[in-house]
């Protein structure tokens, strides 16, 4: 469990937990944990270690100039991209959403009703679409490619968008 592995290497890191199929519920209770009235959560997954810092950055500036509900990249390789999700919505799809898929993947219910929010999905950058290009971390497998990806860039951190599809068309290459 990450609370463990956390505790056991003494990170300060304050680690929330929660019931393994119902991630929206919570990401609302971790929302609620805090003294803050949050207006945005910034969603990243602990199996997409390779999310990429620009895009992080560039998708809340997005986000908060649109006052959009949710913002989200299209055409990024599958591991590297973010949501940003404003609070209120994040609250109300909690109390919407009772459907198992939704309830374990914490954003589908706004991607099943775009016209009921304002749902930004701009193409990163170039607008060319990378998402057959997979650094997610769900498998074994997953792992070790991701390991060969780190070990091209000299476990250089952090990785960039532009980092992964450079040494993925390269390896393509050979």
């Amino acid at each position: 469990m990450i609370k463990d592995f956390v505790n056991e290497f003494g990170f300060d890191i304050d680690v929330k937990v929660g019931d393994d199929e119902d991630v929206l519920g919570r990401f609302v209770k971790c929302v609620l944990s805090y003294d803050i009235n949050f207006e945005h959560v910034v969603r990243i997954t602990a199996d997409n270690p390779l999310t990429c810092p620009n895009a992080i950055d560039e998708a809340i500036k997005l986000h908060v100039e649109k006052k959009a509900d949710l913002t989200h990249f299209l055409g990024m390789p599958l591991g590297t991209g973010v949501e940003v999700i404003k609070a209120s919505v994040l609250f109300e799809i909690n109390e919407l959403a009772f459907e198992k898929y939704d309830r374990e993947h914490v954003t589908p219910y706004l991607y099943k009703h775009k016209n009921l929010y304002r749902v930004l999905e701009p193409f990163y950058k170039d607008g060319v679409d990378y998402q057959g290009i997979r650094v997610t971390i769900d498998y074994p497998v997953d792992l070790e490619s991701v390991d060969r990806l780190l070990s091209k860039l000299n476990y250089k951190i952090p990785v960039y968008v532009g980092d992964v599809i450079g040494v993925i068309e390269e390896l393509a290459r050979v």
